[in-house]
């Protein structure tokens, strides 16, 4: 098999892009996460008052 060996400086440079990246999904995860947890407590919300609304009209 063929080896192409790459410029170190690439190779770094790729390094440094992909924990870069890493941290943009990180920083997006948890903002999903947080994104998940309001729709939650939405819901809960939504259930509470739709069990207000039936208990109204018994």
């Amino acid at each position: 098999s063929t080896h192409i060996a790459i410029p170190t400086n690439i190779y770094e440079q790729q390094q440094v892009e992909l924990a870069s990246l890493q941290k943009i999904v990180k920083k997006q995860q948890s903002e999903l996460d947080f994104l998940h947890e309001q729709v939650l407590d939405v819901q809960v919300q939504l259930a509470n008052e739709m069990q207000k609304c039936s208990d109204i009209s018994k």
